[in-house]
């Protein structure tokens, strides 16, 4: 273990994909080269170049300083995703932290793909990156990442249809997925949160907002995996596995999506009990007050009454309030 009082040594780095941003620096406890080879997982030559050491990686190339100011003309440049990679493991090694969720960035927009990346991997996160479909799901398929991070519109085989794949596949249909979207793409949302998303965030986005939401979505993952929720849960009509995630309601059984389970069990653990979208977006989405967009609580509620209700514009089990919000009631 690294003390606190080792002299630290500045780490900077000059990515040609910033296109004239300031590089990222950190402080870095002051170690070998062997050292520093071992945890960040690149090899470090121990050459005494005017920089300091450098750290090679297959894509591109790091610059040490210790105790110098930093000198663009002297640093070299890497690729982005190296960038995020090398400021991942190094922030990682320097917090002493646990990983954070292993979250997987499908969007064929490399800039989008690479700046979505660095947000998360500055989070805490460790990101796994496809640019494809296809792709994606065999990256989902092998490497079982906590959440997904999907751009709605990609050529062959879209985020769409990634999403309705990842719910029925097994061991997958529950991992949560947020959407990326374009203004003009509203149908695209709707038809996106019917295939299962979780959530959206319209382009261009704010990365701040991207981190809380993501921050939100595995939250509330993580609440919901470690409730100790009864095998079935009873309101009326209406018995809700908690283990096999079907509902039941009157004569009709569904599986629901991750989403709409939260959402049901929720109501059904509050029955009577009415809520507004906005304290829906709090309580089941894990939003703070303010973030998200009460559409999100709309379009999820009209889903599960398509799946439950034989008569959806005069639902029986999920009841709308005027001007209050939604309730499930025993009678």
């Amino acid at each position: 273990m690294v003390m606190a009082t080792t002299r630290p040594t500045r780490i900077a780095i000059s990515c040609t994909k910033l296109k004239g941003m300031d590089c990222a620096q950190m402080d870095l406890p002051q170690q070998s080269a062997a050292h520093y080879s071992t945890k960040l997982g690149f090899w470090v030559s121990p050459l005494a170049l005017p920089a300091g050491p450098i750290c090679k990686g297959n894509q591109g190339q790091l610059v040490t300083h210790a105790d110098r100011k930093y000198n663009h003309r002297q640093a070299m440049t890497l690729s982005a995703a190296m960038e995020a990679r090398i400021i991942h493991r190094a922030l990682y090694l320097n917090g002493g932290r646990e990983m954070g969720a292993l979250i997987l960035v499908v969007d064929d927009d490399v800039d989008v793909a690479e700046t979505v990346q660095r947000t998360l991997l500055r989070a805490g996160h460790d990101v796994l990156v496809s640019y494809r479909g296809l792709e994606a799901l065999q990256i989902a398929e092998e490497r079982r990442p906590d959440l997904v991070v999907l751009d709605i519109r990609m050529p062959g085989i879209d985020g769409i249809q990634v999403c309705r794949r990842l719910r029925t596949t097994v061991g997958l249909s529950r991992m949560p997925v947020l959407f990326l979207s374009a203004k003009s793409e509203v149908n695209d949302r709707l038809e996106g949160f019917e295939a299962g998303a979780d959530d959206y965030i319209t382009k261009p986005f704010d990365l701040r907002e991207l981190e809380l939401r993501v921050k939100a979505l595995l939250r509330r993952t993580k609440q919901g995996e470690a409730a100790t929720a009864p095998g079935e849960v009873h309101v009326g009509e209406m018995t809700l596995n908690c283990n096999t995630f079907e509902l039941t309601a009157g004569s009709r059984s569904v599986l629901l999506t991750p989403v709409e389970y939260d959402l049901i069990l929720f109501l059904m653990r509050h029955p009577g009990q009415v809520f507004s979208a906005a304290l829906l977006l709090q309580e089941v989405w894990g939003y703070p007050p303010g973030m998200g967009t009460t559409d999100l609580v709309r379009v999820h509620i009209k889903n599960l009454r398509d799946k439950i209700e034989l008569d959806a514009q005069h639902p029986r089990f999920i009841r709308n309030i005027p001007r209050r919000g939604y309730a499930v009631f025993a009678d």
